[in-house]
């Protein structure tokens, strides 16, 4: 017998090897369990039934599977969809997909390269069934046309979605179908997104944007997103009652203030936008604490958090600012950059004390130039740009670097007027032998600020501007009084911080870890831990910035406890905002 004639019996005597084991449909209607691997042509398991996939074993679907009862995946365990056309794994209402993965044996489902589009599904059933997975891979999920990787249509009485340690590689979206209804659960823990799959504009109609993840949801509902990362932007869209803490964000959140119900938390964030614009828009009454906002754009006018419509106190504490880039420097009239960081509107309802916005104990750093260099501004703090008569800001004890522009804006575009600044006092303004305290760009009238709402801040190295007397009011620019200026009497200028390491920022503390000075090796390093890292990063550039200057300690507002200046404590360690910085 020659070569290819032996070789032709093998084939032969191997494709009907391969063949026995194809099954053409198999309904479980009890307890199954696969040790070997194993095709399906089609698979049901019916309510109350299971199918077990064994350790290390890989199961092979042709075509849309239904699971009314349990799949279990067992360490290792994989699911291939091949299908000749569409093909859906539906969890119907009552269903459970248990994905029991290890960090060594992570369980995968996939869709075989080349096959068509592959992804999990309700089915279409009322409620839908569930996915409880830990260390799970799904890849290559989701296609046209609904471009969805894994879509659910839980109820109150499905029972809650848990994915943790799981990541989602070369996915379309990841969505409820409609909204999370009141008493479900859904949570992400340390889940990634990578190699994302977005669909393409071509297919979109008009104005259509398009999301990684959106999460809708209902009063009542619960749900968590914790320390996982996303690669492309997050829908933040109707999030009632989400915990949403330790979060990668790379490539922004996408919040507009009239779908915006309030969230149980949102803290620990680190939030990076390729938008000039304002992405992250909210309304009064929602806090933000110990977050990260880096505008990472060829802008020289980046905008990060807007503020307006809906009604409450709400403010941002513990937070950073920083700017990682920028176009020749400045815009087309050569001010040099600009940017604006809180800029506070209108309320929906209620008066000026009951839309109180707080921001407290947030670092601004200067930009990617570096302290005491020309044009180094990231943001000012906050910007009055649009007019209001029913809402107002408090800005305590902040570490702010500041240039021309201003660390505090007031009057852009519109007016800024009276009742709308509460209280500015115990921060610390920092300058590259310019910049402003606070700046009127023109439209803030007369009393507006005085030395009833602001005082007892502290300056190093800015400029006079034009309200400075002999003895008072250096850093205050172009603001407008009935009498005779005060403003500034309590304050300490010309005082240097003596800050611990004032060239700390993002990209160093990555470097500290055994990274590269770069975005991603930053965001590598803050992603799906098991602690949230982003304490870690703010705890390092606040210790950074505490300062030393003996004169600093117990300087701000006696009617706030005299607080040592700016946003880092002199005596104490790091920690929370909301508790001791």
């Amino acid at each position: 017998m020659n070569y290819k004639t032996k070789n032709k019996i093998y084939s032969i005597v191997l494709s009907f090897f391969i063949i026995s084991f194809v099954h053409a449909q198999e309904k479980v209607e009890s307890k199954k369990s696969l040790n070997k691997d194993t095709v399906y042509e089609q698979l049901i398991i019916a309510a109350g039934a299971s199918l077990t996939v064994g350790e290390d074993v890989k199961l092979t679907l042709h075509s849309t599977s239904s699971i009314a009862g349990q799949l279990i995946l067992k360490p290792g365990a994989q699911i291939e969809i091949d299908g000749s056309q569409e093909s859906k794994i539906n969890i119907l209402s009552g269903g459970l997909l248990k994905i029991e993965g290890t960090k060594q044996k992570p369980c995968v489902i996939y869709a075989k390269e080349g096959s068509p589009v592959a992804y999990i599904s309700d089915g279409n059933s009322n409620g839908g069934g569930r996915v409880v997975a830990k260390n799970a891979i799904f890849k290559g999920l989701g296609g046209a046309p609904t471009y969805r990787a894994y879509e659910y249509s839980i109820n109150a009485n499905s029972g809650a979605i848990d994915l943790e340690d799981c990541v989602f590689d070369k996915c379309f979206q990841v969505k409820h179908k409609t909204r999370l209804p009141a008493d479900a659960e859904l949570n992400f823990l340390r889940c990634k997104w990578q190699h994302s799959q977005v669909k393409p504009k071509s297919e979109r109609k008009k104005y259509e944007l398009w999301y990684i993840h959106e999460t809708k949801a209902s009063a009542g509902s619960k749900a968590t997103i914790v320390n996982c990362d996303f690669d492309k932007t997050l829908g933040f869209f109707y999030a009632e009652n989400y915990v949403v803490e330790g979060n990668v964000f790379r490539e922004g959140i996408q919040c507009y203030p009239h779908m915006c119900p309030p969230w149980k938390s949102f803290k620990g964030n680190f939030i990076r936008s390729l938008q000039d614009g304002t992405e992250f828009a909210i309304p009064f009454g929602r806090i933000i604490e110990d977050c990260v906002f880096i505008k990472d754009t060829g802008s020289w006018n980046p905008h990060y958090i807007g503020v307006s419509t809906g009604q409450g106190k709400g403010g941002i504490y513990g937070s950073l600012f920083w700017f990682t880039g920028g176009k020749n420097g400045g815009d087309e009239k050569n001010r040099g950059f600009e940017g604006d960081g809180v800029m506070v509107g209108h309320a929906k309802s209620g008066s000026a004390e009951d839309n109180l916005f707080t921001v407290e104990r947030n670092i601004v750093l200067p930009n990617i130039y570096g302290p005491y260099k020309k044009n180094n501004l990231s943001t000012t703090l906050i910007t009055i740009l649009h007019k209001s008569n029913n809402s107002s800001v408090e800005v305590k004890s902040n570490t702010i670097f500041t240039t021309n522009i201003g660390g505090l804006n007031l009057g852009e575009t519109n007016v800024c007027g009276l009742g709308r600044i509460k209280d500015i006092s115990s921060n610390l303004f920092i300058g590259n032998d310019s910049g402003y305290k606070i700046n009127n760009m023109s439209h803030t009238v007369i009393d507006s600020v005085t030395d009833e709402n602001v005082s007892y801040n502290a300056s190093w190295r800015i400029s006079l501007g034009s309200n400075h007397s002999a003895e008072t009011g250096k850093g205050y620019n172009r603001l407008k009084f009935s009498g005779t200026p005060t403003i500034g009497a309590n304050d300490i200028d010309d005082v240097d911080p003596q800050f611990v390491d004032v060239n700390r920022n993002p990209y160093s503390w990555a470097v500290t870890l055994g990274g590269k000075a770069s975005m991603n090796s930053l965001m590598d390093n803050l992603s799906c831990k098991k602690e949230v890292q982003v304490y870690q990063l703010l705890g390092y550039i606040r210790e950074g910035m505490r300062p030393q200057n003996s004169k600093l300690k117990a300087a701000g507002n006696p009617s706030d406890g005299s607080p040592d200046m700016g946003a880092v404590k002199m005596d104490k360690k790091t920690s929370s905002a909301r508790v001791n910085i």
